[in-house]
């Protein structure tokens, strides 16, 4: 009995040592041919050569190109919003008179919106300051604080943080904060021209309150429109004029300020909650009607 379990044991070990020694064979004979196939030689000729790399340099280039493409397109899309008086997309302070030069075509330069809700005149000068842009604001309540304003409050908080990077980055064409001065303020110097100029160049941004002082200033204002018109002067960025008090300006007033604001890189906008009169509403770019600033 014990010597017949030695031969089986015997045999199952040399039958072991049969299928090690194939194996060892198996996998060298394999490895062997993969390397020989894979030091092989391929013969190529000069003229293919040269007609792969062409096709892989062809390939590389349209490549890029479309990517360029795709960003060029897309720049172009969110410039052209600068010239609107509500942009689609979160602004960056970067108004500017070479873009007020290739997106001219239909920029508005006086408007009427049609509302009453203090809230939607702030949203719009919170635009004016993320965009770069400027605005001397005739109402009869202060809307924002005096002292220094922050650009991009009117993007949604998950990408202010983004605008505001920008806006540092970008710090050379517009400062991430502009000065703001109200005429009921210690730092407002009440004189015409001190005040056009300081909008005009885009150092500050003002509030004029009470109509007498409103109407005097606008008054003056277009006398200093008329002497820079001979010239060709124009605002380096666009500078808006914000008429928010419940009585009107006379409407050839109006018509003289949309003639000016147009050619002068201006923006006239009165803010009325209802309809303007033929003699006014004739001169106007654009009318924003309540359903536009309805809730979405």
């Amino acid at each position: 009995m014990g010597s017949r379990e030695g031969e089986v044991a015997a045999g199952a070990i040399n039958n072991d040592e049969r299928l090690a020694k194939a194996g060892d064979g198996f996998d060298q004979g394999f490895l062997t041919q993969v390397t020989a196939e894979s030091e092989a030689k391929v013969d190529v000729s000069d003229a293919d050569y040269v007609l792969i790399h062409h096709l892989n340099a062809g390939g590389l280039f349209f490549q890029r190109a479309v990517f360029y493409l795709v960003i060029c397109a897309l720049a172009l899309v969110y410039l052209n919003q600068f010239n609107g008086t509500f942009p689609a997309y979160a602004p960056v302070p970067i108004a500017h008179r070479l873009i007020d030069g290739l997106f001219n075509e239909g920029k508005e330069h006086a408007v009427h919106l049609q509302t009453g809700e203090v809230e939607v005149v702030r949203y719009f000068l919170q635009t004016c300051i993320d965009k770069g842009e400027g605005f001397v604001l005739f109402a009869d309540q202060p809307l924002l604080p005096g002292g220094r304003l922050l650009r991009g409050g009117t993007v949604a908080p998950s990408a202010r943080r983004a605008v505001r990077f920008l806006a540092d980055r970008l710090a050379d064409l517009a400062p991430t904060s502009v000065r703001h001065v109200r005429s009921d303020g210690p730092d407002f110097f009440a004189n015409s021209g001190f005040l056009f100029e300081t909008a005009w160049t885009g150092r500050c941004v003002s509030t004029v309150l009470g109509l007498e002082a409103a109407k005097r200033h606008l008054l003056d204002f277009v006398d200093l429109m008329r002497l820079r018109r001979p010239p060709l002067a124009n605002a380096g960025r666009t500078l808006n004029l914000v008429w928010a008090l419940p009585s009107l300006p006379p409407a050839p007033l109006i018509d003289e300020l949309s003639f000016l604001c147009a050619n002068e890189n201006l923006r006239l906008v009165l803010v009325h909650p209802g309809e303007l009169p033929e003699a006014v509403a004739r001169h106007l770019d654009a009318v924003y009607p309540p359903d536009f600033f309805a809730p979405a």
